[in-house]
């Protein structure tokens, strides 16, 4: 046992380093993507880069690992809800409500699918203190959404639905990827390949691109961002925190992203939080805390 508590150790550092970066990806998300749309750009043409350009550079890497020890079902699984599922759902949200609400359903609500969803695989609650936690994340999440609800009309609503939806089938995907052991820079090649695959050419036939109307510095920034730094970086480093910390823990600290997004969408989109929001805010955070200092578990 003695000799590996230093493993477990490197783990758990390495895991919260991979963590880290994920929420500092996920924090610029809804931001830029939002930037990308005020262009000529729209959300069809985000997921083309994100699709596109990811999967030209995964592409040698599946490539080279194939689907080894996964299967084309698991494979198409992953890439469903990892992938092509959770961008359509993850753009079109973000294209349909403020950013703050954006980034509270999208990333504020990740712990809770991700905790009710590793229940049911394997079977067991989390501790108590975990549960508390979770528990104040969620009336966070009430709060933001009390919000919505009341300043709403039809369409920040169908945009908040879509962004639980989308963040429901990112939970299970981490939680796929667990129980399949698949190593982290397979599951990105799977995931952004065959996602590309399945939709660039519904893009070229059916889409109207706007790729060649937006301006070269406007292009360039969802380049590089939706195509590598999301389409390739974020799948890798969010696995491998799930895989090291186990994705409630990797989910848990996600919670933080709206508290960041909400503080860089004033002076970025000169968007101010409600008084409410403000508070769902402060709860999700205080809830990361308490469920965090529950320790990380090995499966789950």
């Amino acid at each position: 046992m003695a000799a590996s508590e230093p493993g477990r150790s490197r783990d758990l550092t390495l895991g919260l380093i991979y963590g880290a970066v994920s929420v500092s990806i996920f924090a610029s998300f809804v931001l830029i993507s939002r930037i990308g749309m005020r262009t000529d750009l729209q959300a069809g043409d985000l997921l083309a880069l994100r699709f596109g350009v990811g999967g030209i550079i995964l592409l040698p890497v599946l490539l080279r690992y194939g689907l080894q020890n996964v299967g084309w079902l698991d494979s198409i699984g992953l890439a469903a809800l990892g992938g092509l599922g959770f961008a359509i759902l993850a753009y079109a949200g973000i294209a349909r409500t403020p950013a703050t609400h954006a980034t509270v359903f999208l990333h504020g609500t990740l712990p809770l699918s991700t905790v009710l969803i590793a229940a049911i695989v394997w079977k067991r609650w989390p501790s108590r203190q975990r549960l508390l936690g979770v528990a104040t994340i969620a009336a966070g999440v009430v709060a933001m959404g009390w919000d919505s609800l009341s300043h709403a009309n039809a369409t920040h609503l169908a945009g908040d639905a879509m962004l639980f939806t989308a963040t429901a089938g990112w939970a299970a995907y981490a939680i796929w990827a667990k129980v399949r052991n698949v190593p982290p820079l397979q599951a990105a090649a799977i995931v952004t390949v065959l996602s590309g695959i399945a939709y660039l050419p519904l893009y070229v036939v059916f889409g109207r691109s706007h790729l060649f109307e937006a301006n070269a510095p406007d292009l360039l920034l969802q380049v590089l961002y939706q195509g590598v730094v999301i389409g390739v970086i974020s799948l890798y480093v969010y696995t491998q925190a799930a895989m090291l910390l186990g994705p409630t823990p990797a989910a848990l600290l996600t919670t933080i992203v709206p508290t960041i997004t909400t503080l860089l969408a004033i002076p970025v989109l000169g968007e101010w939080p409600s008084i409410v929001v403000t508070i769902g805010v402060v709860l999700t955070t205080v809830g990361m805390v308490i469920a965090l200092r529950a320790g990380t578990e090995s499966t789950t």
